[in-house]
């Protein structure tokens, strides 16, 4: 199917092709729908149909994202210091805008250093619009909770179940940790990096902070 819509001229009146059977994106994926897209030239992809059809091709994939995150947000479980267990889905119940999940460890030397640093700004933080939420692949749960009271954490943090092996580590981190994963109340991610740095340039703070 693909190589067909590969063999498309680059006509005004070919683009909406680009979307046929959309809904089979597992034959032909959105990002090379995308790809395909992006080689039409500048003046059909910016004009009135070809807006529409690149508007089309994001929504899907926003959907699709979703999708792939309340999987592996229903599928992922948590515990917590007195061995209570979750659902990670569970943590969204807070009612706020904002959810960043910090991964790290405590045998990890970065994140221990992003734990201190965290420590010490975190009372900056808008806290009544973003939940902040540790989840550790430590494999020895004394560890863990050694690390956690040496650094004192001020926000939530649990042991991630199955570790690197949990469909939320797997699904998200490719070079290890530390990572985080910004997300929005609906499950959506926004954003993600292994600096914690640049994604807290994008959290509501109570007044205006520059981070290096």
């Amino acid at each position: 199917m693909f190589k067909t819509l590969r063999k498309l001229k680059k006509e005004a009146q070919n683009i909406y092709a680009i979307t046929y059977n959309i809904s089979f994106s597992n034959l032909v994926s959105i990002n090379d729908r995308i790809e395909l897209f992006n080689s039409f030239s500048f003046e059909i992809r910016n004009s009135k149909d070809g807006k529409k059809i690149y508007n089309q091709l994001l929504d899907y994939s926003n959907k699709l994202n979703l999708l792939s995150a309340n999987k592996y947000f229903s599928d992922s479980y948590v515990k917590g210091q007195n061995g209570e267990v979750y659902k990670l889905s569970k943590m969204f119940n807070s009612n706020k805008q904002l959810y960043l999940f910090i991964i790290g460890a405590s045998w990890c030397s970065p994140c221990r250093h992003e734990n201190r640093m965290l420590n010490g700004i975190f009372n900056l933080i808008d806290t009544s619009k973003i939940q902040i939420i540790g989840l550790s692949i430590d494999d020895d749960e004394s560890k863990w909770k050694l690390g956690l009271k040496q650094d004192a954490c001020k926000w939530s943090n649990f042991l991630l179940i199955g570790g690197t092996n949990s469909k939320l580590y797997t699904d998200n981190v490719k070079y290890g940790i530390p990572y985080n994963l910004l997300y929005h109340s609906n499950q959506q991610l926004i954003s993600s990096h292994s600096s914690l740095q640049l994604l807290l340039k994008q959290i509501p703070m109570k007044t205006k902070t520059k981070f290096h």
